[in-house]
């Protein structure tokens, strides 16, 4: 038995020594019961307190100990309150009230105070709190043993509110442990009175339990329930001999399976893939395929296929196991013969008593087999016949009558049944909205797992929850998103397990996090419902998507039942159909839909409202709780029959469909059935091919009887379409294995027919009917071995005429999306039935596109309109951006005499116009196709409309709209341009807005121009194909709100390198000019260093320089208080460290074109790329949100796209925050954290931004310094939270710069200027280099003084840590205060003294002073420095001006003297 937790009781039946009743059998059970964070109170002071306390203090509860007055507390007590984790110790008597909110009570009085106990206990016992009292064990809903330091032990006492808490406990406990758990436990405690019985030796406990536990190690729970009175006597012997090995009681099994040479697991037999999956041990053959060995479950030991023999530890290993009772196979290279008694290495096992069995495989002729008879037809085709022992099973030419009545074989199928109506009422929903209606209405918490950030699933739910909607039992509902990582869906289980009524919405790439939840949830039979979009991903660079339930069969061992739609109206009633199944049969429930079609796909279906579903699972629930103890699979057939009338479909778990007396059979489950469905339906309804449909709903358990009973019974061959194999897998798909074991290991008496497994080709234009339909009729002719793929062809189906389809294709960002869900809502108005709508998208590109497929009916009740594969005849096509004309062939789509509107610029379009934007292909094909091309150019019609007020888009698509009302065939045209102008009327208040937008709506639909595609495009190149369709690929969306962001400044194009040549050699042709930045919009001036000089001792941890530059005749001008940008560089070592990195060739030319606005002309720049990333790109910048969005385009390794897109969402906001603000990282860091994301250079210049000045207060007056400019500089650097030391951009280049080097330097104005008169008061207060501006401030004034002029008096506020290293400038003020020109000069060096002195204390000392300088004198006031003392400088003037007025109207003339200009702040 494993231990128990460090958090865990005792349940026990146990009959205590002092109770006077029987409680119960002796045997207990040990079980994990967490207290940690939960509150338990401690009564007493005296050991047993101790103990008792400081068990729950170690299991991480939150203890109150309470004594009370005058009571003693013992020594271990006392020593254990100085530990202070998770203890409260209070001195007063028990109250009531600290029942509240505690899980547990520990009583530990003892003498005089029995009764005190006695009335806690009660207490306890009326609010239903478990209670412990130390010396009464009568009182006591639980024991403390003891024996064990982390266990306490329930008891069953009578009449007692702990009786049923320890019953739910014990009867959910059983229920989650091993079937033969129990048989197991008795064994072993029978073996214990054995091994006692036979020593009882004083020094024989120990190893009595060493021995015990050595045998619950080594054999499963199984062998040992299995244990037998003899095998009891075997270990007694074994022990008493002392011998080093267990004895062998149950031997395992060796079997040998040889792979021939291809290494196809196709060639594995049924029996031979269920042992490969079974076995504890392989021992392969190096040369077996890898496919194969992705079967093994078990271990696996690879040995040299040209060995004559294992060696010796592998065969000891193998020896091991089978002694052990487990199962070990031999896997062999090749398809020699095998003689399981002379091999050499067989040989060996055969001689200790293990004889080996050949499974066969099915390139071996099967003479090695009883059971199974494999024999090759000239076709090669493979035909497993299964043969039958005499007087075990009959052959019967008819069904024996011992077949349940369940699986008889279907009447004849009626093609065309009159529909049963349906309870709900229509709404235009998608698959993923309707689930999810049903799942919120049924429950009370829902959890949300997208896996992709961009994902819709859970955003219905989250909304109605936002607006109060209310479940089924007028609840609040809950909507939780949760991060998909490991270990999840444990608060699911968790949530579920305290008995809320729990559903998952969640992305099929969740579940594989989940297994380990699930596997809880179905052992403890709580009725948890999983909504799942099931897909699977392509792996290619463009994380194409595609239908898959690989990741719903990881689930299958699970416990969970699974459950499967194949349509919007499907997921509505199955997920009905799964809620009431999971509550009646107490079993969780995974109902699974197409992620890459239904989840979106929106239809009208019949919706039951919430209301009418609680009364529905009421009565459908009750009748199906009262089948006792029936199969799953049963109890879901019976919850379909029971849902038949209100779901308008009586559902089956495999509902045939077709010919009574097909022979082929094509099986299939979700969508692809409703592809099948279609083309199956076409060939049976003309009778061209004897073919029928049996889909597949009830997925798991996976019912052999049901699925055998509903296939006619003269089939021959099964064409599977499996969507559970994973893309790229050589191994069966689970559905494959499910299908051809219900022939062999059920009751099935006829011919057992050819099973064919496969799918349709990798591709959207192969996802169709036609194609399934084409497959089938050949079927005869093809040789089909096993596999098969279903390939689409240019043939569509015929067009239906009660059948209208369109397809629109827009680009996200231009929003004319909406154009399609405004067509809906026309279609809806004039009475349309069965309208359906499709969007697929495509992340790929920078702008995100999207094709929108559009089907509805013409006559009502018309059902022909539903189809699960995009629309490839369309009567109408719209191409919303003339973008797609280059990429798509959008005419492949249209149906003959169908029509394409154009939305393309440009008025009074002429066809030449058009034929330019058309290619060849497109243009043959739109005359082959007799189709007519409609022109309108919807954003100038937007853009006049708009001219001074009103959203451009939103006209945009008015105007779209128009022109699909006017041009879609069976839309009533004058209706529906009145039932949009109906529309704006009620929904626009403002009469000019409305006349506006019917102005822009009729000029869209007068506006159209028409042609018919000319004879000359008969004659067009069809050599450059374009495809129809896009793959769809995550959905991925263009971010909004970045629009702030700094956005990449430098776009250019790599040219060769002698590009610049003729500019260069013919200066005044190409009006060659030099400009020193630009790049940059404000004017900059190139100076030189001519002083660079550390202010601070080089041993202080602060550098802190002066540096002068030389203005020469650079034309810089600067003004007193006013910064100088200086345009930093990057390390070049850096720079060409990391172009190595990226593989860049740093003498790559890059050409800017670049439009001069003040002169109307474009101009032309040329840089190396070294160049650009030493001098103008931040590549060692800061990267925001937009840099991660926009590598997601440029990843090709799956994780790190989605590591990108979750950093780039709201969900990653906060780890985003850790890397910009934590770990500071830089846009070369981020490169290469990802390193799959790799944008051409140009890209790479497009993304990221110019580096921007950074700008330093000067610390120098031009009138004192005319030909140079100071500045006063801190060496910015830090280190990050992992330790990485960083120096800030602009400060490194600084401080590196040697006398003699150049610098690009702009002037930036400020407001730190001078009061106007020379004779005011300047009070100044700088801290560290905000000491810079006012150095030019003393300067200015003693310049002013030269000339003659009276200067007023100076005050100078200094701040810093120690005088000895950052007194700045200190020899200057000094002698500027002997001079008496700074007639104040208070210094506060803060960590020089014990206490630390900061400016606003010495401000605080001179507040009279101050009060004088400003509100007599006018002086001003100057802060320069970082933001943190303002506070406390505001304060301390306000206190100087309370002198001489109160304090509010000291604060309000601080606010006034800061409108003059006369409080003024530059901090940071």
């Amino acid at each position: 038995m494993a231990p128990a937790s460090a958090e865990s009781f005792v349940l026990s039946h146990q009959q205590d020594s002092n109770s006077k009743e029987s409680v119960g059998p002796a045997s207990s059970l040990i079980v994990s019961w967490a207290i940690s964070g939960k509150k338990v109170v401690v009564v007493g002071g005296d050991q047993a307190a101790a103990s008792r306390a400081a068990f729950a203090a170690e299991a991480g509860a939150h203890v109150t100990i309470l004594t009370e007055h005058g009571t003693a507390v013992s020594s271990a007590l006392r020593q254990l309150l100085t530990t202070g984790k998770f203890l409260v110790h209070e001195t007063r008597a028990f109250d009531a009230a600290d029942l509240r909110g505690a899980s547990l009570v520990f009583v530990c009085l003892t003498g005089a105070d029995r009764d005190r106990a006695r009335q806690i206990a009660l207490l306890c016992r009326a609010n239903a709190v478990p209670v412990n009292v130390a010396t009464a064990s009568e009182l006591s809903d639980f024991f403390f043993m003891s024996t064990y330091k982390d266990q306490v032990c329930l008891c069953f006492l009578p009449l007692t509110p702990a009786i049923i808490l320890a019953a739910k406990l014990r009867k959910q406990i059983v229920n989650s442990i091993p079937t033969h758990a129990g048989s197991a436990l008795e064994n072993l405690a029978k073996l214990r009175q054995h091994l006692k019985l036979a020593d009882q030796s004083a020094t024989s406990n120990n190893r009595r339990m060493n021995f015990i536990n050595k045998v619950s190690e080594t054999w499963s729970v199984e062998t040992l329930a299995d244990l037998t009175d003899s095998d009891i006597s075997a270990l007694v012997k074994n022990y008493l001999s002392q011998a080093s090995d267990l004895p062998r009681l149950k031997a395992g099994t060796l079997r040998v399976i040889r792979t021939g040479f291809s290494g196809r697991v196709d060639h594995l037999t049924v029996e031979a893939f269920r042992s490969l999956s079974q076995a504890e041990l392989v021992i392969s053959d190096n040369l077996v395929s890898k496919d194969i060995l992705d079967l093994v479950a078990g271990d696996l030991m690879v040995v040299p296929a040209d060995a004559e023999r294992a060696s010796n530890s592998v065969i000891f290993a193998a020896l091991r196991a089978l002694e052990l009772g487990q199962h070990v196979i031999r896997l062999k290279y090749g398809s020699d013969h095998v003689d399981v008694e002379f091999d050499d290495e067989l040989s060996v096992f055969y001689q200790k008593g293990f004889k080996a069995v050949v499974v066969p495989t099915a390139f071996v002729a099967a003479t090695d087999s009883k059971p199974y008879q494999l024999n090759f037809q000239r076709d090669e085709k493979i035909v497993v016949q299964k043969s039958f022992v005499k007087d075990e099973i009959t052959l019967f030419k008819d069904i024996p009558n011992t077949i349940p009545k369940a699986i008889a074989i279907p009447a004849a199928i009626v093609s065309k049944k009159a529909p049963i109506a349906a309870a709900g009422l229509p709404k235009f929903i998608s698959g993923e909205d309707a689930a999810a209606h049903v799942a919120f209405a049924l429950s009370d918490m829902s959890f949300v797992y997208q896996v992709i950030p961009e994902s819709t699933i859970g955003e219905s739910p989250a909304k109605w929850a936002a607006n109060g909607i209310k479940n089924a039992k007028g609840k609040s509902h809950k909507v939780t998103q949760v991060e998909t990582r490991v270990g999840a869906a444990a608060v699911v289980h968790g949530a579920a397990h305290d008995g809320s009524a729990v559903v998952v919405l969640a992305n099929s790439g969740a579940l594989r996090h989940m297994l380990p939840s699930m596997h809880r949830i179905a052992q403890e039979h709580l009725p948890v419902v999983f909504h799942v979009a099931a897909q699977g991903i392509k792996k290619d660079p463009l994380f194409t998507v595609y239908p898959s339930i690989a990741d719903v069969t990881a689930t299958s061992f699970t416990g969970f039942a699974s459950i499967g739609s194949g349509s919007v109206k499907e997921a509505h009633d199955l997920a009905l159909v799964a809620h009431v199944s999971a509550s009646a049969g107490k079993t969780p429930f995974l109902h699974f839909y197409d992620g890459t079609r239904i989840a979106t796909e929106q239809s009208i279906v019949p919706i039951i409202d919430t209301a009418s579903l609680a009364k529905i699972v009421k009565d459908a629930g009750e009748q199906a709780s009262a089948l006792k103890s029936i199969p799953v699979p049963d109890l879901v057939e019976n919850v379909m029959n029971n849902l038949a009338e209100q779901l308008g479909h009586n559902y089956k778990l495999f509902e045939y469909i077709g010919s009574n007396t097909a022979e082929t059979v094509v099986v299939a489950l979700g969508s692809s059935a409703a592809i099948a469905e279609e083309a199956v339906g076409r060939l049976f309804g003309s009778n061209i091919i004897n073919v029928g449909l049996l889909k597949i709903r009830l997925l798991r358990p996976w019912s052999a009887r049901h699925f055998l009973g509903a296939l006619p019974r003269t089939v021959k061959k099964i064409v599977l379409i499996d969507d559970s194999k994973e893309q790229g897998s050589g191994s069966h798909g689970a559905l494959f294995l499910d299908v051809t074991s219900a022939f062999y290991d059920s009751v099935w008496s006829l011919p057992i027919p050819t099973i064919l497994k496969g799918g349709f080709a990798e591709g959207v234009e192969n996802f169709n009917s036609v194609a399934v339909q084409l497959f089938l009729e050949n079927l005869d002719v093809t040789d089909y071995r096993f596999d098969f793929e279903i390939v689409g062809t240019s043939t569509v189906a015929s067009a239906d005429s009660n059948v209208f389809e369109a397809v629109i294709w827009d680009q996200q960002s231009d929003e004319t999306e909406k154009v399609a869900n405004f067509a809906v809502q026309l279609l809806e108005a004039q009475g349309a039935s069965n309208v359906q709508l499709f969007q697929t998208s495509s992340s790929i590109a920078v702008e995100p596109i999207s094709a929108t497929h559009l089907r509805f009916s013409k006559t009502q009740g018309a059902e022909t309109a539903q189809s699960a594969a995009l629309v490839t005849s369309a009567n109408y096509a719209a191409v919303h951006n003339i973008s797609f004309l280059s990429s798509f062939n959008v005419a492949a789509s249209i149906r003959k005499n169908g029509t394409l509107l154009i939305n393309r610029a440009g008025a009074n379009p002429t066809i030449a116009d058009v034929s330019a934007d058309i290619p060849e292909a497109t243009k043959r094909e739109l005359y082959n196709r007799h189709i007519r091309i409609a022109v309108v150019d919807a954003d100038k019609i937007a853009f006049n409309y708009t001219l001074f007020r009103g959203n451009r888009k939103d006209y945009r698509n008015l105007a779209l709209v128009g022109a699909l009302a006017k041009l879609w065939d069976g839309v009533d045209a004058a209706r529906a341009l009145a039932e949009v102008e109906a529309g704006l009327e009620a929904s626009e208040t403002d009469g000019t807005v409305f006349r506006t937008k019917i102005g822009a709506l009729k000029s869209a639909v007068n506006g159209i121009t028409v042609f018919d595609a000319p004879g000359e495009w008969a004659f067009a190149s069809a050599d450059q194909q374009l495809p129809t369709f896009f793959e769809p690929t995550f959905g991925f969306k263009k971010l909004t709100g970045l629009d702030n962001e700094d956005a990449g400044e430098v776009v250019g194009k790599i040219v060769p390198k002698y590009a610049p040549a003729l500019p260069i050699m013919f200066k005044e042709a190409y009006g060659l000019k030099s400009a020193l930045r630009p790049d940059a919009a404000e004017k900059t001036f190139k100076v030189t260093v001519t002083e660079n000089r550390r202010l601070t001792p080089d041993s202080y941890e602060r550098n802190v320089f002066h540096i002068e530059f030389d203005i020469g005749s650079s034309g810089l001008k600067y003004e007193i208080g006013e910064a100088l940008g200086v345009y930093g560089q990057n390390n070049p070592d850096h720079v060409q460290e990391f172009l190595d990195w990226y593989g860049a060739d740093g003498s790559q030319i890059i050409r800017f074109d670049r439009r001069n606005e003040a002169t109307g002309t474009t101009e032309t720049e040329f840089r190396t790329v070294t160049q650009l990333f030493t001098e103008v790109v931040d590549i060692f910048g800061k990267p925001g949100k937009k840099f991660f969005q926009s590598l997601i385009e440029h990843t090709t390794v799956l994780a790190e796209r989605e590591r990108l897109g979750f950093l780039a969402s709201g969900e990653g906001a906060d780890e985003l925050a850790k890397l910009q603000e934590e770990e500071t990282v830089t846009f070369a860091d981020v490169l290469q954290m990802f390193p799959s994301s790799h944008p051409s250079i140009e890209k790479l210049l497009s993304l990221i931004p110019n580096i921007k000045p950074r700008h330093y207060s000067i610390s120098s007056s031009m009138n004192v310094h005319p030909t140079s400019v100071h500045l006063l500089v801190v060496v910015v650097d830090w280190k990050t939270k992992s330790g990485k030391d960083r120096v800030g951009q602009c400060t490194r280049y600084l401080v590196n710069l040697r006398p003699g080097k150049t610098v690009t330097v702009s002037v930036k104005p400020s407001v730190m200027k001078l009061p106007p008169s020379h004779t005011a008061p300047v009070i100044m207060a700088g801290l560290g280099t905000g000491m810079a501006p006012f150095r030019a401030f003393v300067e200015e004034r003693a310049y002013q003084k030269s000339l003659g002029h009276e200067v007023g008096p100076m005050a100078l506020y200094f701040g810093a840590r120690h005088r000895a290293e950052e007194y700045l400038y200190g020899e200057e003020l000094e002698a500027y205060h002997a001079d008496g020109l700074l007639t104040h000069l208070r210094l506060a060096f803060s960590r020089d003294q014990k206490e630390k002195v900061y400016i606003q204390h010495k401000i605080q000392d001179d507040s009279e002073m101050l009060g004088d300088m400003m509100l007599k004198d006018g002086g001003a006031f100057y802060l320069c420095g970082p933001t943190w003392p303002v506070p406390d400088v505001r304060d301390a003037l306000v206190s100087a001006f309370s002198n001489s007025m109160s304090e509010n109207e000291a604060s309000e003339k601080l606010e006034a003297l800061k409108e003059q200009e006369r409080y003024v702040l530059e901090v940071y």
